[in-house]
């Protein structure tokens, strides 16, 4: 046995005593009460013998009292079960046993197996305990009818034998109550502790909402104060750029006009070409620049603009998308198919950035495959769409799927780009209330997984 179990079972036989003592009590005032009354049919039925059953009356109502007191202290709180088996025996003696022994066998056997009976269904007994008390019982009977002098006879025998198939009967019927009764402890027990967890649970997960809450909220007024920021910035580069470029534009212009005035000098015209390198370079750089920080600002109109939401016809979007990339579908040898498509609710104009994001990223990123192909279509599950874009190029590993989301992140395998595409692609996805995740292995192709709102389910 473990230590779960014994820990229950110790329970179970503490609410057995705190059962047999309650209902001791009451059958000790009952007892008190009752005996007497016997007195009364005594007086009438048997006036021959009333002070012989009087004395077993009064002799019954006085150890009820004594057994009481006992059951009110601690004595009778740790040991109620044998004061209740007194009380049983002297309440036998007092309405059978003695009665047999004045009487004789005349004296009907009910009264024993009545109380026989009545103890089996008020006391929560052990099948030994019952056992022990209505043998005991029993030969109380025997030895009243004993001292009497009753002889063996038919009737006596019957009466015997129906007291002795009383007490089978109830020792039969203690046990199964006993077993009945452990397990409907031990379920209600359970039952406690998984409320109790459950309430352990449900305060453990308000807790934890709690601090989701505060943490959102946080998060909330970080990735707005971020958003501000960036928006900010990327204005506040594209001021000097534009300086760097209208300087260099002049500067183009003075080269000009030197070139023309010293048409001829070799010294000069090599001072020219590098001057015009040196300016091409810095054309370049402005023109990347100016490029990431285009898409700095694309990145936070998605947070901070909002189009208007209606239902988009994905399947019109995706094949008019697909039909602006057929010249580097064609070059690269990909075939493309496009899957039956949701209507969903949302910004037009984003969820088509969505989508040519997510193509021109599988076309740049191709390689070298074998199979170059790309699948365009969506899933149900549970009812809400799972859309997806998958390639059969050489895949992303685990590691770096979470990065390529992120601003400037990119593969490091020569494609050009500024690493913003994947990054406004998830604005986007989660902007409408969606999430977007990676399934991809090495060597295996890469597939884009997103959530859209169905045209009959408007997010909050």
């Amino acid at each position: 046995m473990n230590a779960v179990e014994t820990a229950t079972t110790r329970a179970y036989e503490a609410e057995r005593r705190r059962l047999i003592h309650q209902r001791a009590v009451v059958a000790s005032l009952i007892g008190i009460v009752l005996v007497p009354l016997f007195g009364v049919s005594d007086y009438f039925l048997n006036r021959a013998d009333f002070v012989a059953l009087a004395s077993a009356r009064f002799f019954s109502c006085i150890v009820s009292c004594v057994v009481l007191l006992l059951l009110r202290r601690p004595f009778g709180r740790r040991h109620p079960s044998e004061l209740a088996i007194v009380l049983t025996l002297e309440v036998g003696l007092a309405i059978a046993a003695i009665p047999v022994a004045v009487t004789g066998s005349d004296t009907p056997y009910v009264s024993m197996a009545l109380l026989i009976l009545s103890a089996a269904a008020i006391f929560p007994w052990t099948a030994r305990q019952a056992t022990f008390l209505f043998v005991a019982l029993a030969a109380l009977f025997v030895v009243g009818a004993v001292l009497h002098g009753v002889a063996i006879s038919r009737a006596f025998v019957t009466q015997v034998s129906a007291i002795l198939v009383t007490g089978i009967i109830a020792v039969v019927i203690t046990a199964l109550s006993d077993k009945m009764r452990a397990r409907e402890y031990s379920a209600r027990r359970a039952l406690r502790a998984a409320s109790r967890e459950k309430t352990r649970l449900i305060e453990d997960l308000r807790h934890k909402t709690g601090e989701l809450a505060a943490l959102n909220q946080q998060w909330a007024v970080l990735n707005q104060e971020m958003e501000d920021v960036l928006y900010v910035a990327s204005h506040d580069l594209r001021a000097p750029l534009i300086n760097v470029h209208g300087f260099a534009r002049e500067v183009r212009l003075g080269l000009s006009d030197l070139r023309a005035h010293t048409n001829g000098v070799p010294e000069a015209n090599a001072i020219y070409a590098d001057t015009d390198e040196s300016l091409g370079f810095i054309d370049s750089a402005i023109q990347r620049m100016d490029g990431l920080i285009q898409g700095l600002l694309n990145v936070s109109r998605i947070a901070t603009r909002t189009n208007p939401t209606h239902n988009v016809a994905l399947q019109e979007i995706v094949e008019k998308i697909i039909e602006t990339f057929r010249y580097q579908i064609n070059q690269s040898r990909i075939q493309i198919t496009v899957g039956a498509l949701p209507t969903v609710r949302g910004d037009s104009l984003r969820l088509a950035q969505v989508f040519s994001n997510l193509i021109d990223n599988a076309i740049k990123y191709m390689g070298d495959s074998a199979s170059r192909t790309i699948e365009i279509g969506a899933r149900h599950d549970n009812g809400t769409p799972t859309l997806f874009v998958k390639d059969s190029g050489p895949g992303i590993p685990a590691m770096s799927q979470d990065a390529v989301f992120r601003l400037f992140r990119r593969l490091a395998n020569g494609v050009p780009g500024e690493g913003l595409g994947l990054t406004m692609v998830r604005k986007i996805i989660e902007k409408h209330g969606g999430r977007i995740w990676i399934v991809s292995e090495p060597g295996q192709g890469t597939t884009f997984l997103f959530t859209l709102s169905t045209a009959h389910h408007v997010p909050p």
